[in-house]
């Protein structure tokens, strides 16, 4: 596929995201904000491997909406870390710990400490790869030196992936990669059962064959009280994925 045929799938996509900012309702805020990210996977044996990611939001421009003021800056920075088993080439578990300091140095700044547990399931159709992810989230928030009640969460994504440059992605070649995720939040106190939806559209760039880049856009549409009002952002993303394989190859022995 060619680099014009690139860019007219990433605008398409992202025009209808625009498309849905456009028929918010006028108690509806918008945003736009910078996120870039990394994420590190380190195998420790065939099965299991280890993961770590971090990320930051930073709010590009400055907004106020009914006398609320929302500054240019750091929304939040996080950190997870936990670990995967590959059952199978289809099946997978993982669980982490995930830390997010949200609106940092602020006056409403807040902790979260989370678990979560998941299942992601994914195969090939020809070229095209698609997942599914199911995951269940607990959810420690932490402000004023009070910490709330667990929340608990669910969230789902479906998602796909394809190469830009031939039937496989191979190393010095682009490739495409969408999703869209829903939260469920399953108690109170939560503005709605449906919190939360993220469609994602990314180009990326196979820098070797475990380490990748990836560049594009999210649109984000958060319920934020019990009237519906909504808050979407529009995220300008860039996710840089390393995996290091520390085992080293044994030498074969000579049969004598």
């Amino acid at each position: 596929m060619s680099f014009r045929k690139i860019i007219i799938s990433l605008a398409g996509t992202f025009a209808i995201n625009i498309l849905c900012v456009g028929i918010a309702k006028s108690q509806d805020r918008l945003f736009f904000t910078a996120f870039p990210g990394v994420s590190l996977t380190v195998p420790v044996s065939r099965g299991f491997d280890l993961i770590t990611a971090s990320s930051l939001q930073y709010n590009i421009a400055e907004k106020s909406y009914n006398d609320i003021h929302f500054p240019a800056g750091v929304n939040y920075y996080d950190l997870q870390a936990g670990a995967v088993y590959k059952y199978t080439q289809i099946v997978q578990f993982a669980a982490a710990w995930y830390y997010r300091h949200n609106d940092p140095g602020r006056v409403n700044s807040a902790v979260e400490n989370r678990l979560w547990q998941q299942v992601s399931l994914s195969g090939m159709v020809n070229n095209l790869r698609i997942r599914n992810r199911f995951r269940l989230e607990q959810r420690f928030i932490s402000a004023n030196n009070k910490t709330a009640p667990v929340r608990w969460r669910f969230r789902y994504l479906a998602g796909i992936e394809i190469p830009l440059q031939g039937e496989k992605t191979d190393i010095g070649e682009f490739y495409f990669t969408a999703s869209n995720e829903v939260y469920l939040s399953l108690n109170a106190p939560r503005p709605s059962v449906f919190s939360e939806n993220w469609v994602t559209t990314l180009a990326g760039y196979r820098i070797s064959q475990k380490n990748r880049i990836e560049g594009g856009l999210a649109w984000q549409l958060q319920v934020r009280n019990p009237a519906r009002e909504l808050n979407h952002s529009i995220h300008f993303q860039i996710n840089l994925h390393l995996n290091l394989n520390f085992e080293k190859s044994k030498p074969k022995r000579k049969i004598l």
